[in-house]
């Protein structure tokens, strides 16, 4: 699980990474009205600004095409992804 300020550092490296993307947090995705600041994951816009194309090569196991520098810091941090709507991807660590 990833609290608040875990997040907000994450957030902070992916933006340098992808500085175009759409990248916040959970917390701010669901209008911070949530008080469980333990359990919050990423929001991002990568499935709308192509980071992560759903119509490329499978090079994810999940179906999608993840540019290789967001598999690579995923990988690192041991998190995962997940579709939530159209183009939204929400990022999660499950651990």
């Amino acid at each position: 699980m990833m609290n608040l300020k875990q997040a907000e550092k994450h957030v902070v490296r992916l933006k340098k990474i992808f500085p175009n993307s759409h990248i916040s947090t959970t917390h701010e995705f669901y209008g911070k009205a949530d008080d469980d600041t333990d359990n919050i994951g990423l929001w991002t816009g990568f499935l709308e600004d192509g980071t992560v194309n759903e119509w490329g090569h499978d090079n994810s196991g999940m179906g999608y095409f993840v540019e290789p520098k967001l598999q690579n810091y995923l990988k690192k941090h041991d998190l995962d992804m997940e579709a939530h709507d159209a183009g939204t991807m929400m990022i999660w660590d499950w651990s």
